[in-house]
């Protein structure tokens, strides 16, 4: 899934697309074996300096409350 598909996806359900959280959810999809939260906040620090792994719950539970991933 491409970053313009997952943004496309967020508009239609109304789900506030910002870089961070389309990067995630591309992580998400590439890697289907359930990487763990520092596995993703590890990868996601090369693209996002300044990312916090607070920033990384936050996106992993509201991905969850929206039905876009399950835990």
């Amino acid at each position: 899934m491409t970053e313009q598909e997952i943004q496309k996806l967020f508009q239609e359900r109304k789900f506030r697309a910002t870089p961070q959280r389309i990067s995630i959810y591309k992580y998400l999809c590439e890697h289907p074996t359930h990487p763990d939260a520092e596995s993703i906040y590890k990868e996601m620090k090369k693209q996002f300096p300044n990312l916090s792994y607070t920033t990384i719950y936050n996106a992993l539970q509201s991905l969850e409350k929206e039905g876009f991933i399950i835990s």
